[in-house]
């Protein structure tokens, strides 16, 4: 693939300027830089452009073009058509212009922000008070503090480029990096936006606001003739392409110092980046491959916390780890602890520091400390015990006094030389990434971090952690785990090795601007849990599995017309088997219905209508064997499957009891489990299938099965009915093909779910948990 074919050239390191936020930048009468600040207002306005008592209040959201603005003007009561033929008047433009640049409109220089303006104000005085709130409060500090070289048009052009560009501000001066680096080397910019502006001023009319930076580019959008088109063209376009936020204008003022030259946008909205074009196209394989399991695996354990999460889990020595967002930068909290204790004892190995040497701790530092730190460290320990403190109970004291001592840039520097390029110690707000903690604990584990013997007292302080309520909260006792906690008001940190008995895991998760600190701590927890147990259970069973061995009732892919089931890859799990039955119901002449019968053979009719709408089907058992539930899992991944469904039948004491439950985990599953429920129980489909039972709706429910934990593809656990209850029980006992019998209303249910489900059909209830 040729450089100008890769789409997204971009690249970010959030450096010191990663939290910059102009003093003063003000582009409205409310600040609204802040990310959480801004949808607020968002959120507290019915709309773009209101009236409240005697003011009109209109809203101006980063990153619109002059039509939304113009639309937010006509719901505040002003005139949004007359506010467009003032944006190209000479008399506005005349008031942004410059001796050498006149712009063809005010595309970019209408600030962002909260605008109350009286109720009568004609819309030429409106596009005034927008304008000088520019020229008065943001064009100085552009001019004060640009790049040398960027002229204050150039500076709002790339601005509004970022702007689009960045869905979390965090990463703004990181792209903005990206694109200096590209102008300066004479590489065109390949920037996105500046394509969708053009084609969207193309193709949309301008009542159509709505669908403006809606489309995704396609591939011959990026041969579309336009001077705005930075594939076609070197430098940067003509004009600005929308209105840039605060934190983009000071990421253009400001960009992070780095080499990157190329970035891609990942799924989950931060952004990869690359110094070279292999490293690009890398990282863009990695964002289209599928996940594997253990990479689902921590996915569904962090998906529920509400906040920015990164995570880097790698079995050392092995293919096997799993990462969300490792590249994007946290603050560090206590974590900053990490390199400042290798530093220390990287200048204890060089002589040039004595462990047994005092240190004078302040008597400030001992109010952001915990109440046990002076009783352990007095106001005069060594070195060596503040080393401890610092990391076996944390303590900020120690830690300040340490960092002090050992001096922020010696600790950074430290950093680059092992490789750990996004760790900042010399910025007002410490900084780090998922990735770079994970190389100072693989370091570690490998003996590299300073010497061998120098890493072994590390490590020994780490196994030494007294705040053991994250990572080690629920591993089994005897298991070890050296580790560093990091907590802060909306922080909440855990990093170490996980020692299994296939080697050591280092396992990173960085938790910030989390809505449930308590929430975020349970994650961490159940991430190291689950971890642990992937790597002692499902890793061997995997290992051992011989799929020829389990397979032989598969079935390919009927001969159907193309439909949604076509060529999906469908594992169906009868439940139980074996010397495991499940549940029972015995009859008053003796016999017994259990549930693994009647399951395989559910399953197995499920099956057959798969494959006759063209679906390929797998099936994890066809005869009366058990297979254990890791195995289960480890098998349909093993065959990339699309959907994973473990048919079961409930079971209790109470024999009234009945109804349907579907089990998920993930939120992907959570939306299986409400296709499957609605197709049970949503009543035009019931008389469809001229049922006479009815199936109660008990809900969906979210469980921490180990088939839906393990399993890549959506996954779910049905329990159909409850084949306790007397009524299903007789009628479960015809085994006959007719299509009214319970077993073939089963199978019909479990066909239509999966057909909705497979083409988002509207067939969907969203379902509460109603339990008894």
């Amino acid at each position: 693939m040729k450089e100008d074919q890769i789409r997204g050239a971009g690249i970010v390191l959030l450096s010191a300027f990663a939290a910059l936020t102009i003093a003063g930048l003000l582009w409205s009468s409310q600040r609204l830089g802040d990310e959480r600040q801004r949808d607020n207002a968002i959120d507290s306005l019915e709309s773009a452009g209101t009236q409240v008592g005697e003011t009109r209040q209109v809203f101006v959201q980063p990153g619109w073009r002059l039509e939304q603005i113009a639309r937010a003007l006509d719901e505040a009561g002003a005139s949004g058509e007359r506010f467009m033929e003032l944006t190209v008047s000479p008399q506005m433009l005349s008031r942004i212009a410059s001796d050498d640049f006149m712009p063809s409109s005010l595309e970019g220089y209408i600030p962002p922000g909260l605008y109350e303006l009286p109720p009568d104000l004609s819309e030429d005085k409106i596009t005034l008070i927008m304008l000088d709130r520019f020229y008065e409060e943001v064009a100085p500090l552009l001019l004060d503090g640009l790049e040398p070289g960027l002229s204050l048009h150039e500076a709002v052009t790339l601005a509004s480029i970022v702007e689009r560009e960045v869905v979390r501000y965090s990463d703004a001066p990181l792209v903005a990096s990206v694109y200096f680096n590209r102008l300066l080397q004479g590489i065109r910019l390949q920037a996105d936006p500046t394509v969708a502006y053009a084609v969207d001023g193309a193709e949309i009319s301008a009542e159509d606001v709505d669908s403006y930076w809606v489309r995704e580019l396609r591939d011959e959008d990026l041969a579309f003739r336009s001077a705005y088109n930075t594939y076609l063209h070197e430098g940067l376009p003509p004009e600005p392409i929308a209105s840039p936020s605060s934190e983009a204008i000071s990421a253009v003022i400001s960009p992070a110092k780095t080499d990157y030259l190329y970035f891609v946008g990942r799924d989950s909205g931060s952004i990869a980046f690359a110094r070279t074009l292999e490293e690009h196209e890398s990282n863009i394989e990695r964002n289209l491959a599928p996940p594997g399991a253990l990479q689902r695996l921590v996915e569904r354990i962090m998906e529920p916390v509400e906040g920015h999460v990164g995570v880097v889990v790698r079995l050392l020595g092995s293919e096997e780890s799993a990462v969300i967002d490792a590249d994007d930068l946290f603050t560090s909290a206590s974590l900053y602890k990490l390199p400042v204790m290798a530093a220390a004892f990287d200048l204890r190995n060089r002589d040039q520091m004595a462990f047994d040497e005092r240190l004078a701790i302040p008597s400030d530092a001992w109010g952001r400390d915990r109440e046990e730190a002076k009783a352990r460290l007095g106001d005069n320990p060594t070195i060596a015990e503040a080393v401890e403190q610092m990391i076996v109970i944390s303590s900020n004291a120690a830690g300040e006094t340490l960092l002090d001592r050992v001096g922020r840039g010696r600790v950074e520097e430290f950093a680059r030389s092992n490789g750990m390029n996004d760790t900042w110690l010399t910025t007002k707000r410490l900084l780090t990434t998922p990735s770079d903690v994970g190389l100072f604990f693989e370091k570690l584990a490998k003996g590299d971090l300073v010497s061998d013997d120098a890493s072994a007292e590390m490590l020994d302080i780490l196994l030494r952690q007294e705040i053991g309520d994250r990572l080690p909260a629920n591993l089994p006792d005897g298991v070890a785990v050296a580790h560093k906690t990091g907590s802060l008001n909306y922080v909440r940190h855990d990093a170490g090795i996980l020692y299994t008995s296939l080697g050591p895991v280092v396992i990173v998760v960085m938790t910030e601007d989390v809505a449930n600190g308590n929430a975020a701590t349970a994650a961490i927890s159940k991430l190291g849990e689950l971890v642990f147990e992937y790597f002692e259970s499902y890793v061997p069973a995997a290992a051992g599995l011989v799929p020829s061995d389990i397979a032989g009732c598969d079935v390919e892919g009927g001969s159907a017309a193309a439909g949604p089931l076509e060529g999906k890859v469908i594992v169906l799990d009868a439940a139980h088997g074996g010397d495991e039955p499940g549940a029972l119901y015995e009859f008053a002449d003796g016999s017994f219905l259990q549930e693994s019968d009647v399951a395989l053979d559910v399953a197995l009719r499920l099956r057959d209508l798969l494959v006759e709408d063209g679906a390929v089907v797998h099936m994890t058992r066809c005869t009366d064997v058990n297979l254990g539930l890791m195995e289960r899992a480890a098998l349909a991944n093993s065959l990339d499957a699309d959907l994973f469904i473990s048919m079961h039948l409930n079971g209790s004491e109470d024999q009234e009891r009945d109804g349907m439950e579907v089990y998920y985990f993930s939120e992907a599953d959570h939306m299986l489990a409400n296709y499957l429920l609605g197709s049970f129980t949503v009543p035009a489909l019931w008389d469809a299938l001229s049922t006479e039972l009815p199936v109660p709706n008990r809900g969906a429910v979210r469980k921490e099965f180990d088939v839906l934990l393990y399993t890549s593809a959506p996954s779910i656990v049905t329990e159909s009915v409850y084949l306790t209850n007397r009524q299903e029980a007789i009628a479960l006992r015809d085994d006959s093909s007719n299509g009214n019998s319970r077993r073939e209303q089963i199978a019909n249910g479990h066909f239509e779910g999966i057909l909705n489900y497979f083409a988002g059909g509207s067939e969907v209830l969203e379902v509460s948990l109603n339990h008894d």
